[in-house]
């Protein structure tokens, strides 16, 4: 039987002796399920006293999607800056060394170095 996603986490807020593990998946579940009747869980956490517990799992969510973000642009500016160093290839020539000549894979992913197509080896 599926719950609704709401009650799971103010059942998990109202819990005086949460699991660590329950408790660390609370902003995953608040990421997760984004669509979920927020104003029915703030208006039962404040019933029940417990938007302090909400706010703070809601907070914490924020911080993980913050840091996916950041972690996300990092990984983007540092694929652009490879591409532009790549950018300066002689024409002709590949932007990423994953198979030498004869077409043996000889790296686990993309080096964005320049080097000759395997055409012109033959």
């Amino acid at each position: 039987m599926r719950r609704n996603p709401a009650a799971v986490l103010l059942d998990a807020l109202n819990e005086p002796d949460l699991d660590a593990r329950v408790a660390e998946g609370l902003p995953w579940l608040a990421l997760t399920y984004v669509d979920l009747d927020w104003d029915w869980l703030v208006r039962n956490a404040k019933l029940q006293d417990r938007q302090n517990r909400l706010g703070f799992a809601v907070s914490l969510a924020s911080e993980v999607e913050e840091a996916k973000r950041e972690r996300e642009s990092t990984q983007t500016r540092s694929l652009v800056g490879h591409v532009g160093k790549g950018a300066a290839c002689p024409r002709g020539y590949l932007l990423s060394r994953l198979h030498d000549k004869s077409g043996t894979r000889v790296a686990p992913r993309p080096s964005f170095a320049c080097r000759e197509p395997l055409e012109s080896a033959h």
